[in-house]
């Protein structure tokens, strides 16, 4: 009988090739055998991901975390899923916090309990942890950046708590789908504070709910003039120019500026790689989708517009 390791070790190709039901149907057949193995459970999480088997994929990441709870990697895999899939932030922040004891100098996770703090609008808390970056990586530009926002949000709190309020009030009203009562209240807020970039992004957002697209695309733009390093800002103006106005030559000179601040972003990277298949620029396509399967090799879109735009490529990947 093969051992675990060679059985995993002939499940690879399968993996990297795109074959993610013959990998799927093998890596089960591992695991009837060596059932305790966590690895082999992690990655056919993974795989049932990337083909839509949601509850499948969550039920082998936990057991993976279960059988290696000292494997952050795991942690932050189950955490993750919690978040995006599950939406449940609680169990994220969690497990996050667990691999924070374990690894204190984690410095993506310590990044993402920041983020989520400032989702929380716990502003002290996400400084904490920004500040820990800072310590562990002083060259890291987004951590001071951030801080930097929440210092000037400190302060411009402490001068203004009408503002404040006022679109902490909008985004309440959002919660219980109020949508033009908070329209209103950031229309009264940006007359106020004419300089308030998150609350012209976030009328965006509520314009484009409501089918305004013109005053849509002007708070987009006015939200990436007035903070032009925030992504978030510059993601959404891109995606309306390119899904919306069909504008992919602005779309594109975007999602490049955006790939260079951060070349291992999938979202743009799958976003560029569709404008330009819809400017019929098929190779550099590719070359987009090949660096998302670069850095998650189990991405079924990516590989499947691969498959379509050179079925002979997707074959020597």
């Amino acid at each position: 009988m093969k051992s675990c390791e060679e059985l995993y070790t002939a499940i690879e190709p399968l993996i990297e090739s795109g074959d993610y039901e013959m990998a799927i149907d093998e890596m089960e057949q591992l695991l009837s055998s060596y059932a305790d193995f966590a690895t082999g459970h992690h990655e056919l999480g993974a795989l049932y991901l990337a083909t839509g088997q949601k509850d499948k994929a969550f039920e082998h990441y936990q057991k993976a975390a279960d059988l290696d709870p000292q494997n952050t990697g795991f942690l932050k895999q189950l955490a993750d899923f919690y978040y995006t899939e599950k939406n449940n932030a609680d169990n994220a922040k969690s497990l996050y916090s667990q691999i924070i004891e374990q690894d204190p100098e984690h410095v993506e996770v310590l990044q993402i309990l920041g983020n989520l703090a400032v989702v929380d609008r716990d502003f002290e808390t996400a400084k904490t942890f920004y500040k820990r970056v800072l310590d562990l990586e002083p060259w890291n530009h987004d951590a001071l950046i951030i801080i930097e926002k929440l210092e000037q949000h400190e302060i411009k709190q402490a001068n203004d708590q009408n503002d404040d309020s006022a679109y902490v009030h909008s985004q309440r009203l959002v919660q219980e789908g109020k949508i033009d009562e908070a329209i209103h209240v950031l229309e009264e807020l940006i007359k106020l504070e004419p300089d308030f970039a998150l609350a012209y992004n976030d009328l965006g957002v509520l314009y484009y709910q409501t089918d305004q697209k013109e005053k849509t695309l002007k708070c987009y733009e006015e939200a990436v003039r007035l903070d032009p390093d925030q992504l978030n800002y510059k993601k959404n103006l891109a995606d309306f120019y390119f899904v919306e106005l069909g504008e992919v030559e602005k779309a594109l000179e975007i999602y490049f500026r955006l790939l260079n601040e951060d070349p291992t972003d999938i979202e743009t990277l799958m976003a560029t790689g569709y404008i330009c298949r819809a400017l019929k620029r098929d190779d550099d396509a590719i070359v987009f989708f090949e660096r998302v399967l670069d850095i998650e090799p189990w991405n079924f879109e990516a590989s499947d517009n691969i498959n379509q735009l050179n079925p002979v490529k997707i074959d020597s990947l």
